[in-house]
């Protein structure tokens, strides 16, 4: 009776801390997205500026690392799915339409939207 005792509180602790695991795993943020809930608790008025704030590494240059590759290039802007600009366009969006921002690598950017994407792309997605 008691070993069935300790056994059923071993697992009830595994479970619990499982759980609570499980639970903090899911409010860490993902890198490569900003969520609603970070753009609603963010002190920012534009797109830009939260990116600069919440996800800097998105803005920096990427350069070919092929001998002799590109140039350093920027990532390309979608808004709603549809090609928006150059970063600085992103200074024009209010945060409160907004309710995603994501990032794709170059790499992932040109396979979904084609050349021309070797610095990757910002995808925004507007709809509260």
């Amino acid at each position: 009776m008691r070993t069935r005792l300790m056994v059923l509180t071993c697992v009830l602790a595994i479970g619990t801390g499982c759980a609570a695991g499980s639970q903090a795993g899911g409010s860490r943020s993902e890198p490569n997205v900003l969520t609603l809930e970070e753009i609603q608790g963010s002190n920012e008025t534009d797109a830009l500026g939260l990116i600069r704030h919440l996800r800097p590494a998105w803005l920096r240059l990427r350069t070919s690392s092929r001998l002799g590759g590109e140039p350093a290039a920027e990532p390309v802007v979608y808004l709603d799915n549809v090609k928006y600009g150059a970063i600085q366009s992103l200074r024009g969006l209010d945060v409160q339409i907004l309710s995603e921002i994501r990032y794709l690598s170059g790499p992932d950017a040109t396979m979904q939207y084609g050349t021309g994407h070797s610095g990757g792309a910002i995808l925004v997605t507007t709809g509260r």
